[in-house]
């Protein structure tokens, strides 16, 4: 199953942003960087809070989590399967 990636890029030229559409059959998460947003599956939003540069893990914080919202705020590791998109990259 392919992952399906949505990033917004705003060009200096141009104030209107340009979504990129990128469509892997694996996604590495050397691509994210620190307060990059992520859509998780169960749509569950999280914050990137420290990438492990090994392509597979990163340190995220929970900001919104609909089936467990007691875990709003948790800080765990995400492996990049459990990524659906990128909300906003900084």
């Amino acid at each position: 199953m392919a992952v399906r990636l949505y990033i917004t890029l705003t060009s200096y030229a141009s104030s209107r942003p340009q979504v990129l559409f990128i469509q892997s059959p694996l996604f590495t998460s050397s691509l994210l960087f620190r307060n990059n947003r992520l859509q998780l599956h169960k749509g569950i939003v999280a914050e990137v809070t420290e990438n492990m540069n090994d392509g597979m893990w990163v340190e995220v914080r929970l900001i919104e989590a609909p089936q467990t919202p007691d875990e709003i705020g948790a800080v765990e590791l995400c492996h990049a399967q459990d990524i659906v998109k990128i909300l906003s990259a900084s």
